[in-house]
């Protein structure tokens, strides 16, 4: 299992550094609320996993070793946080369809977001700091306040978002017409549920398996809960930032940047290569894509909320 928490996490770490850089990089990957909330929720499942690889193990500090547990404690109850956002904006946009626009929309997250978190981790802090010292091998919480200040608002966190799906998936199924009630297309509707919903799966199911790592089956679900943790971030790369068609075109538009110097050095004369031809064909059809949008807006910006007419806005694709 250390082996496969060292492979996974290193894959996971690459993805979701990936990920943040074509965020910060590429203007179309920033537009749009879910594209803000993936990100937010990358950040937080990458600082968790670096301070995973670089601290569980380190006990021969007393402080050090607390600090390290006080940080994944934070970090991670920050991740399912930010799942629990992504859950709220699909039930303001499918569901309460009406008169859903508020403005300042990151702040208005990032501060329960980022802030409730702070509460379990101070009482546990108050109540006793050693409670952080969870055993000789590795940094973490012991059981009770393992208990009280993780399963608890974890669990409440994962019943919360099915609740959300579910009512979510009974209102579109129950919808005849829903271009008449937002103002995505239904594409995009199925694209960012599915987004939504990937997102509870990569984070929710691998804790389930925590959970459920007791008695006999202690070491399946153990096994279970190791694979499926270690590749969160990998799995969120692989399913919503990969497939992205802005972001293959400008990885695939530096690599041939780099591979045609390489060629005009050695050789004196570059050839476009088959990089090129890909990085350029899907830059052409993000770009019609946007010309076709911005038609279709008109003189509207795309900020997220609901219009009467469902032609309005074009939302940003995940």
């Amino acid at each position: 299992m250390t082996i496969i928490s060292i492979v996974g996490l290193s894959l996971s770490i690459i993805g979701l550094s990936l990920s943040i850089l074509s965020f910060l990089l590429i203007k179309l990957v920033r537009q749009g609320r879910p594209q803000q909330t993936l990100f937010q929720l990358c950040l937080a499942l990458l600082m968790s996993w670096v301070v995973f690889l670089a601290g569980v193990t380190q006990t021969s500090s007393h402080a050090g070793c607390i600090a390290v547990a006080v940080l994944l404690h934070y970090l991670i109850m920050s991740s399912f946080m930010w799942m629990l956002m992504e859950g709220i904006m699909q039930y303001l946009l499918f569901v309460k369809v009406m008169n859903t626009y508020f403005s300042h929309y990151m702040w208005k997250t990032s501060i329960p977001a980022w802030g409730l978190p702070v509460i379990p981790v101070a009482i546990v802090l108050i109540i006793d700091p050693d409670l952080y010292k969870g055993g000789n091998k590795y940094c973490w919480m012991s059981l009770p306040a393992f208990y009280y200040s993780f399963v608890i608002p974890v669990g409440l966190i994962v019943l919360t978002n099915i609740v959300i799906f579910i009512v979510v998936g009974v209102s579109l199924c129950r919808r005849k017409d829903m271009s008449k009630h937002t103002s995505m297309s239904r594409s995009q509707t199925v694209v960012n549920i599915r987004a939504s919903f990937i997102c509870f799966c990569v984070l929710g199911l691998s804790w389930i398996f925590g959970f459920l790592a007791i008695d006999d089956a202690r070491i399946v679900f153990q096994y279970m809960f190791c694979i499926s943790a270690s590749l969160q971030g990998f799995v969120i790369f692989a399913m919503m930032t990969a497939r992205d068609k802005n972001v293959r075109a400008f990885w695939l538009s530096k690599i041939c940047l780099c591979c045609t110097r390489t060629e005009k050095r050695e050789t004196g004369s570059a050839t476009k290569s088959g990089a090129c031809n890909l990085a350029a064909m899907y830059s052409d059809e993000s770009k019609s894509r946007d010309s076709n949008s911005k038609d279709r807006s008109g003189d509207n910006t795309i900020s997220g909320s609901v219009s009467d007419s469902p032609e309005s806005v074009t939302a940003p694709r995940l």
